[in-house]
């Protein structure tokens, strides 16, 4: 059994990441945008409605504005649900688009340092690994696709939580459980799949086997 990293190594390891994100986006920290892509297509109009709705006392079910309709609540691409929306409701849109990028690279690179230090990677390795991560390109490039970076960058942290509950389910099961949920909230199936993959895997090669599979069908 891999020894869980101390609240102090986790903070540790959650600086650099933190300010490598804020860095990879510092242009939208300085008056810029993100607007490549699918944002300007979709997403930041799709966004526009369900805050327009959502102000209005309206539940965000359809938006009657485009292609002659489209449904809202119903397409977890359009994130109506997760998490990062509640910055909706604080930011202005643009700059709640950027927030909600540096904050998922952060998430994605702190959540990889944490499953590698628990797995009994040192400090050093677990911090470059999930800069690594967090500044590759294909976790950067998400930064305008904001469907897909609102389940890939999860994962890592799910897996975390998941691994610790493997051993203490009582205290972590219901944790691991919540953000498993939240790809499923950005229309991210083959996230939760590749998560499942993985703790499945890691059950058939323990002695503890029956155990850990049941948990790991418990999380996912």
């Amino acid at each position: 059994m891999n020894r869980p990293a101390a609240a102090g190594d986790s903070r540790h390891l959650a600086a650099p990441v933190l300010v490598a994100s804020l860095l990879a986006f510092a242009g939208t920290l300085t008056g810029g945008a993100l607007y490549f892509r699918d944002i300007a297509l979709l997403h930041r109009p799709t966004r526009v409605a369900v805050r327009h709705l959502w102000a209005a006392g309206t539940l965000p079910l359809w938006d009657a504005s485009r292609d002659g309709g489209r449904v809202l609540l119903a397409n977890p691409n359009h994130r109506v649900l997760h998490p990062t929306a509640l910055l909706d409701a604080v930011l202005p849109v643009d700059t709640a688009f950027a927030a909600a990028a540096i904050l998922q690279v952060f998430l994605a690179g702190w959540g990889l340092a944490l499953l590698l230090r628990d797995r009994g990677v040192s400090p050093a390795a677990a911090r470059l690994g999930g800069l690594a991560f967090a500044l590759s390109g294909p976790v950067l490039s998400l930064g305008n696709l904001p469907n897909l970076m609102g389940s890939v960058a999860w994962v890592p942290l799910a897996l975390w939580a998941a691994f610790r509950a493997m051993e203490r389910p009582a205290r972590w099961l219901p944790l691991a459980a919540a953000l498993c949920a939240v790809p499923y909230l950005a229309g991210g199936v083959e996230s939760v799949v590749a998560i499942g993959a993985v703790l499945a895997g890691d059950a058939l090669l323990s002695r503890d086997r029956r155990r850990r599979l049941l948990l790991a069908g418990a999380t996912v």
